[in-house]
């Protein structure tokens, strides 16, 4: 099964643990695109995967609730092709550490239904060549008080969104 998806650029899974991921990083070095929508990996299988494909550029990580700013900080220092990052509904991550120094392919954060605060949104600006964030929070989500103007960020902004 190595052997045959060595090639492989795109990946789609539900579900998948550490276990899956590290099988999915030791096989498929050349892995562009990953979606692991609601997968129940923690830090470590995130680790395994940047350490050994480091040409992702979309990345989507939504609803994967084990996931923290610490991981998201590795994806940022080991994917430098890194140009789409959907993180909505990962509450562990904060963002304030993990979003500084992004590369200037960075162009797409999705970080809706997450306890992001002003100054992670700010990392998030001042890195890269960001064009579309979204933050949306409906009300009933656990909501910290996101305030863009008191961060500098009431303005007009490069995002197009």
């Amino acid at each position: 099964m190595a052997l045959k998806c060595t090639l492989l650029i795109f990946l789609f899974f539900f579900k998948v643990t550490d276990k899956g991921l590290s099988y999915v990083a030791s096989c498929c070095p050349s892995l562009s695109s990953i979606t692991l929508y609601r997968c129940h990996f923690t830090d470590f299988g995130l680790l395994m995967l940047t350490q050994s494909c480091k040409s992702l550029k979309p990345v989507d990580l939504s609803w994967c609730f084990k996931i923290t700013d610490l991981r998201i900080s590795y994806l940022n220092k080991k994917c430098l092709q890194l140009d789409t990052l959907r993180i909505s509904g990962c509450t562990e991550i904060l963002g304030e550490i993990c979003f500084l120094g992004f590369s200037p392919t960075f162009a797409r954060l999705d970080a809706s239904e997450t306890n992001l605060n002003s100054k992670a949104i700010a990392a998030a600006l001042n890195g890269g060549g960001l064009r579309y964030l979204n933050i949306y929070t409906p009300v009933m989500f656990p909501y910290r008080g996101l305030q863009l103007a008191p961060a500098g960020l009431g303005g007009g902004l490069a995002c197009k969104y």
